[in-house]
């Protein structure tokens, strides 16, 4: 099944301001995720309970990928 890019774009804008006030939360984007699909990917300091209860794996029919990522720090 192929998701729409302006249908991605349209649920990361919807739930981005939510999601970014989440404390793991370092960045949100859209790209292919590791099954291959277009989607949301959520960029985390890690992944625990609370990470996985708070992220949906689908949402809206868009799937959403947590990825581990260091701070991001400017130079």
């Amino acid at each position: 099944m192929t998701i729409d890019l302006e249908k991605i774009k349209q649920i990361k804008r919807q739930y981005e301001k939510d999601w970014l006030a989440h404390p793991a939360v370092i960045s949100i984007g859209i790209g292919k995720l590791s099954s291959g699909r277009m989607g949301i990917i959520v960029a985390v300091l890690k992944i625990d309970t609370d990470v996985i209860t708070f992220f949906p794996d689908y949402i809206e029919g868009v799937p959403v990928e947590l990825r581990v990522t260091e701070a991001i720090k400017a130079l």
